[in-house]
Order: C-alpha cells, then sequence, then structure tokens
C-alpha cells in the first residue's frame, strides 16, 4: 500500500471506521489491498466484499468533499498520474458505443407509468425531469448546493428533493410509498449500503423496483488497467461491488435480484441490476 491515491482534498477530519457492510466483520479479518492509501486503506473481506475500512462523516460529503467540488480535481490527478493510460482510455472510448448504453429514465418510464419515484444522489435532479408525466419525482442529495438545484427543478413537477444523507432521509419517509427508486451512481459512495437497502426495501411498494447502477470491481478493464482503473476514486467511492457481492448483499435485505441483458459488458467498468419487491402472496391466492 502505498500514498498514491490519497484522494483529491486532504483527509477529514471527521472519518467513521467500517467493519465489511456486508457481513459486518472486523476490517482486521480481510486482507489489505494495494489500491487503497495509507490515509483509505483498502480491505477485501473473508465474504469477499471489497471496500474502504474508512470513510469521510456526511458532513465532508456535504461541503469540503461535494462531488462538484471533487470531479474536476480527480480528473487532473488521474491525468497527471497516469497520463498515458488516461489518453489511451479516452482515446478508445469509440468502444463504449459497441453497445447501447442503458437510460435510468427510460428504464424508470417501462417500470411504472404512475406513483412517486425516488432518485438517491440525484444532483440537480435532470434524470428526474426526463420522466413521463403521471410521474411525481423525488429526490436524496447530500451536497447542498446540488440539493437546491434539484429541489427547485422538482417542485415544476409536484415533487421536491430532500437535502441530506440519504439514509438518515429515508428512514423518515412513509413505508410502501414508492413505485421505483433508482440508485445511478450512488451505491459505491454510501457508507451504509446495507442499511440503504433495507431502508429501499421498506419505503417501496410490493411490485416496485431499484434500479442499481455502479462500478464492477470485477470488470476485465479493472484488471488490465490495475490502479489505473477509472473505479478507484478515493476517499468517495468506499463499496467495490462485483455481480456476486452485490448479488448477495441484495438478496439478504429481501430483494428479488434480476440480471438484465446489460448487466455487464466486457467494453463496460459499469453494470447494472434490477432489485424487484416481490408482493406478499395472500392467503387467497396460495
Amino acid at each position: 500500500m502505498t500514498n498514491e491515491n490519497e484522494g483529491t482534498a486532504a483527509a477529514p477530519l471527521d472519518i467513521l471506521p467500517r467493519r465489511c457492510p456486508a457481513c459486518h466483520a472486523a476490517p482486521e479479518a480481510g486482507r489489505l489491498m494495494r489500491f487503497g492509501s495509507t490515509a483509505w486503506p483498502m480491505r477485501q473481506c473473508v465474504c469477499g466484499f471489497t471496500y474502504l475500512e474508512k470513510a469521510p462523516a456526511y458532513a465532508e460529503l456535504s461541503s469540503n468533499l461535494a462531488w462538484e467540488k471533487t470531479f474536476k480535481q480527480e480528473g487532473e490527478r488521474r491525468l497527471r498520474e497516469h497520463r498515458v493510460s488516461q489518453k489511451l482510455s479516452k482515446g478508445t472510448r469509440w468502444r463504449m458505443k459497441l453497445f447501447k448504453r442503458l437510460d435510468m429514465p427510460a428504464l424508470i418510464a417501462a417500470s411504472c407509468t404512475s406513483g412517486d419515484v425516488l432518485d438517491i444522489g440525484c444532483s440537480t435532479g435532470g434524470h428526474l425531469m426526463k420522466l413521463p408525466d403521471g410521474i411525481h419525482p423525488f429526490g436524496i442529495e447530500i451536497s447542498q448546493a446540488l440539493g437546491e438545484a434539484a429541489a427547485a427543478a422538482l417542485a415544476q413537477r409536484g415533487g421536491t428533493a430532500y437535502i441530506g444523507p440519504a439514509l438518515d432521509t429515508m428512514q423518515k419517509l412513509e413505508t410502501d410509498r414508492f413505485s421505483a427508486i433508482s440508485m445511478r451512481s450512488y451505491l459505491e459512495h454510501e457508507a451504509y449500503p446495507d442499511r440503504v437497502l433495507e431502508e429501499a426495501f421498506r419505503i417501496l411498494k410490493p411490485g416496485g423496483i431499484v434500479f442499481v447502477k455502479v462500478p464492477n470491481y470485477g470488470s476485465i478493464n479493472r484488471m488490465v488497467r490495475g490502479r489505473a482503473w477509472c473505479g478507484f476514486r478515493l476517499p468517495d467511492h468506499l463499496n467495490y461491488f462485483t455481480p456476486d457481492t452485490l448479488t448477495r448483499l441484495a438478496a439478504s435485505k429481501g430483494f428479488t435480484v434480476e440480471k438484465p441483458f446489460m448487466w455487464r459488458l466486457p467494453t463496460s467498468d459499469n453494470m447494472w441490476v434490477r432489485l424487484i419487491k416481490k408482493p406478499v402472496a395472500t392467503a387467497a391466492a396460495a
């Protein structure tokens, strides 16, 4: 483990120690991975889940380490430290056009035509604004600036954005409320992904769907590029999912896991999955 990939800002003073989010084993039960850093150690648990054993406190992510502040800095760091591989990756981005890319608003619109929909990590609300009429868009955003922009936009559609940590906000929402939930490029940032999935199951209507997109730690590109892989982003990428570890975690919270055609492509660094809350069979139906 080296000091490389220290992150895009100095280590925040307020840091949360973490156990494995999947099985809750202590960090010492797993092995230290070379993709972490001195400030942000990465572990692979005995259960197979890979994660950072420390996380910035939520308050840091809402201000000092807010995504809109660190995105440009992260791009500059990658170009500085991995100039050749970064230029090669950008020069071959045509590979991403070999297959049709999935679109979160289209996936949601295909699964429901009415009701409330929740986008966790909604940024400025742009994806929600693309949903058809009849769907009421709601979002959760930890960044104060992005959340305010989203709230103003979604108000035009009868919705709003809740500003704050996702888990705290979800715990205040009604049971069986949402027809669909979007987690696009969010779950890898969440310090408590297991608890968030528990809450998602609770607030989702029976028959509802959660759409998840995360970086695929098991991708071929990660194995080839090693430390230069685009999915490594310290310290705000806290969880490194593979298809197997994500499936096991979601299933342990009650979801039925469906893997669509675009679940994982050899040309992509990301993966998608549908998590379904199956309706409980009634005595009459049984």
